[in-house]
């Protein structure tokens, strides 16, 4: 059992969380309401009652750590504290419910409390079980077997504290100890952290990982998203709810109309069990949802490293000239700004005298420098070689520029050693890619033989000659 991997996924709790931990520790919560709600979490078979109810939480404590499979386990509570408020359960199970055991509180740390522990101490087992060096894996393994076990104990011992009378205590824990059904639920349990392992070493999941952010926005897109997320969710929670009503209506009136009786207590079992529905959908909705959008931010991943410079991580060729293509073709309209094309100065015999190890350090100390100065301006790529290419989608003013050029060229040659020439463009109204590029390439051109070290900004290209 592998509990060392480097996956990119971080543990909820340190200081910068990774992206994918919320996503994760969110569908880990979708399958605990899921499976508290469902078969799926409690099984009959014969004379066999199994519950793997409590396995998410430890999935949590097993991936995320000790915060995580807290928040599970306060999540595992409050559905257990919902399921033991319905009038059809058992009076054993009403202990957890704060509306019928006559202790409230007591039956909140029961419910709640209890399962939060849990996932507090599942969480710090297995903490502890990672860092047991060549260990690690039998450790994990141990503290599997025991996840059913030590969440037995803390119940009984609980139940036995706060309700006396009715003569539970730790020792009932261990009645099934080696039962069929304790058996069959710890190796479940060991199967899916086994299963965890798996998925976790697949290119996707290990793709995901390396991905920093998951979407990238602007402020002004990230507000318009978070809008729409919550218009979205809260339809989601009207529609559900117009349904759930409309279930509880019609389940009532056949009733009647069979002439059952519609007691106060089948009326609240009635809506206790489709709000129990409900949100059993839900979460099925919310793991559907988060599947698609790990699968959207994969695919949009992969295709932008496609279009990326391995090396320097800039746009590459390809992806660079898309960008512009759309730049000018999204609209037909002024476009002010500069296209600039940058060239590292006698950059084969840096190669030649030191090797391309440093040739290659130079290229990406370049490409950094280029990022800082450039980023916030437009967007830049890698042309090839030492060729780097930028289009600024601001109109600076001629002096701003030439600041800019300049502080630019200070800055690489203060952190690389190197110098570099520059082709400037200005964008003229209503243009397009070509004669843009082919401007700047001149003006990269009158730089090199005026002696590198130095740009160039050429005038705007006539669009009477520009026959695309």
């Amino acid at each position: 059992m592998e509990s060392r991997e480097n996956t990119g996924i971080k543990p909820l709790g340190r200081i910068r969380r990774h992206w994918s931990t919320w996503y994760i520790l969110g569908g880990l919560i979708a399958l605990e309401i899921l499976m508290s709600f469902s078969f799926l979490g409690y099984l009959h078979v014969g004379p066999l009652s199994v519950t793997f109810a409590y396995i998410p939480v430890m999935l949590a404590g097993y991936l995320l750590g000790p915060v995580s499979s807290v928040i599970t386990g306060f999540v595992f509570g409050l559905a257990s504290l919902w399921k033991a408020s319905a009038p059809y359960v058992a009076e054993i199970d009403h202990l957890f419910s704060p509306f019928y055991s006559g202790r409230p509180w007591a039956s909140i740390l029961l419910s709640v409390g209890i399962r939060t522990l849990f996932g507090l101490l599942i969480g710090l087992l297995y903490a502890a079980a990672k860092k047991a060096q060549r260990f690690a894996p039998a450790a994990v393994l141990l503290v599997t077997l025991c996840g059913r076990m030590l969440h037995s104990l803390l119940v009984f011992q609980a139940m036995g504290a706060l309700f006396p009378e009715y003569g539970f205590s730790i020792r009932d824990a261990f009645n099934d100890f080696g039962s069929l059904r304790n058996i069959a639920q710890a190796l479940f349990s060991v199967l899916l952290i086994q299963l965890c392992c798996g998925l976790r070493r697949l290119p996707f999941f290990r793709t995901l990982g390396e991905i920093r952010y998951a979407t990238p926005m602007s402020p002004e897109k990230k507000n318009r998203y978070r809008a729409f997320l919550l218009s979205a969710c809260a339809t989601l929670l009207v529609v559900t709810g117009a349904v759930a009503v409309y279930f509880i209506h019609r389940t009532l009136f056949v009733l009647q109309v069979l002439g059952s009786p519609v007691t106060a207590d089948i009326q609240a079992s009635v809506s206790h069990l489709q709000i129990q529905f409900s949100m059993g959908i839900l979460s099925i909705v919310f793991l559907l949802d988060l599947f698609l959008s790990l699968n959207h931010i994969y695919s949009s991943y992969i295709q932008e490293q496609a279009n990326r410079d391995e090396l320097t991580q800039l746009l590459n060729r390809r992806g660079f000239l898309e960008q512009c293509r759309v730049y000018f073709e999204k609209e037909k309209q002024p476009y002010p700004g500069y296209f600039l094309i940058l060239d590292v100065d006698r950059f084969k015999q840096i190669n030649d005298t030191f090797g391309h190890p440093h040739g290659d350090a130079t290229l990406c100390a370049f490409a950094e420098c280029l990022q800082q100065e450039f980023g916030p301006l437009g967007f830049s790529g890698r042309m090839g070689g030492d060729e780097f290419a930028v289009l600024i989608r601001q109109n600076l003013p001629q002096p701003a520029l030439t600041g800019v050029l300049t502080h630019f060229m200070r800055t690489v040659k203060a952190k690389t050693s190197v110098s570099c020439s520059i082709g400037c463009c200005p964008i003229p109204y209503n243009s397009t890619l070509d004669p843009v590029y082919r401007q700047a390439d001149s003006a990269l051109y009158t730089a090199k033989q005026n002696g590198r070290d130095q740009f160039v900004i050429e005038h705007a290209p006539d669009r009477s000659r520009d026959t695309d």
